[in-house]
């Protein structure tokens, strides 16, 4: 997972990550993540 979000910020994708992460760990994704799996939209906005 630290892998993949240290990616999303060097690309400008993410500008903080605490909600990433907490998203991650309520879905079980934090240790079980699949790649190709997820779409992130330029505007996406968390709720």
């Amino acid at each position: 997972m630290n892998d993949i979000i240290y990616e999303l910020k060097r690309q400008n994708v993410l500008r903080e990550t605490e909600n990433l992460r907490w998203m991650a760990k309520k879905m079980e994704l934090d240790q079980n993540i699949h790649p190709g799996k997820y779409r992130i939209i330029n505007g996406m906005m968390h709720c």
